[in-house]
């Protein structure tokens, strides 16, 4: 919580600064949603210099820019998704149905039998269908792309707003100090906030579908019982063990035999398996190690450096405040670059940072 005057990672604030934090204010948990022209509406009258930076044309255009991106972004993930899930699911679906087909059929049931078969052969063409889909029109490549895109227009615009520069009028706020406290609190403290809570919610469904996978990979240790079952009957075994045997036993065979305990042991590998597909997909482990520590790395720039930037917007030191900007932008931008360069990726502008040529008016 940053108050005029309070205590902080810089404990000496000119009146500048305090006026600039009181005028941008603390961020909210969840705004995440860039709005330069409203938050120009409603800034006091004393950050003019920072309202008209905000209005300024080429503002508009990045960020008109970062939407469609986002936008882009947004659809092409759904539809990755949807499609990734739908794959996986018909293809355990199949499965599913396909278990009772493999055991004896009576024949009172052959009609039912029959419509399972045709039913696995559905939810097989539908897992093959969208597994086709995703190679030929690569939704996920598409997602990231347009994420690298967006995030580039992100930090192109905060860029925008630190590098410019705009005389103040009597009675307003120096321009550096709003500049700056416009980056800690619309980029660097929504940030923190944004990797904290979703790294908690990755966290989270993470954890549930591990214990779920876990629980299915126990399922394979069923294909022992009949292997059990031979060893008990060629050795004597103690009485609780023989009858505790024979009742874990009995449902299975009375339901196909041996073999059901093969292909109940499946199932559950397929379950597993399944399981760990989805979890790939929608990168819950990954981001639950990702996420907090991005969070961690900003949080410490914020500890460590915000201090030394304030003072240097007081004193008119632009070089050091872009300095302090590119430290957050590195750190942010981490993910996407190097997603570009793994992927070979060119036809988007890297992450964009200040110019440090750029010096003080």
């Amino acid at each position: 919580m940053e108050t005029a005057g309070g205590a902080g990672a810089d404990t000496q604030r000119s009146e500048m600064t305090d006026r600039a934090i009181v005028a941008l204010g603390d961020a909210p948990k969840g705004d995440y949603v860039l709005r330069p022209e409203f938050l120009a509406a409603i800034l006091p009258e004393d950050a003019g210099p920072l309202k008209r930076i905000l209005l300024r044309p080429e503002l508009k255009a990045t960020l008109d820019t970062f939407k469609k991106a986002d936008s882009k972004a947004v659809s092409a993930q759904t539809l990755y998704k949807s499609l990734a899930n739908i794959a996986t699911i018909s293809g355990l679906g199949s499965v599913v149905v396909a278990f009772p087909l493999l055991l004896d059929r009576p024949d009172s049931w052959l009609r039912l039998f029959e419509v399972g078969d045709v039913l696995v052969f559905v939810l097989l063409a539908i897992s093959y269908g969208a597994s086709l889909w995703i190679a030929w029109r690569r939704p996920y490549d598409a997602w990231m792309t347009a994420r690298a895109l967006a995030e580039s227009q992100r930090a192109k615009l905060f860029n925008n707003v630190v590098s410019a520069t705009e005389p103040s009028r009597t009675g307003e706020i120096d321009p550096l100090p709003l500049q700056l406290e416009y980056v800690r609190r619309y980029l660097l403290d929504d940030q923190i906030t944004y990797y904290n809570v979703k790294g908690d919610y990755h966290k989270l469904v993470a954890q549930k579908l591990s214990r779920i996978k876990t629980g299915f990979e126990s399922s394979a240790f069923l294909a022992i019982v009949p292997a059990l079952i031979i060893c008990k009957n060629a050795v004597v075994l103690p009485q609780l063990a023989s009858d505790a045997l024979n009742f874990v036993a009995k449902p299975f065979v009375m339901f196909g035999g041996e073999k059901s305990f093969h292909l109940l042991a499946l199932l559950g590998s397929s379950f597993q398996t399944t399981l760990a597909a989805l979890e790939e997909q929608s990168h819950h482990s990954r981001n639950a190690k990702r996420y907090p520590a991005t969070a961690a790395s900003l949080d410490r720039i914020r500890t460590t450096d915000l201090g030394k930037a304030r003072q240097a917007a007081s004193s008119n030191d632009r070089a050091t405040v872009l300095a302090f900007v590119r430290s957050i932008q590195d750190e942010i931008g981490k993910e996407h670059s190097e997603w570009l360069v793994a992927h070979q990726v060119d036809q988007v502008e890297p992450i964009n940072q200040p110019d440090l040529t750029i010096t003080s008016p």
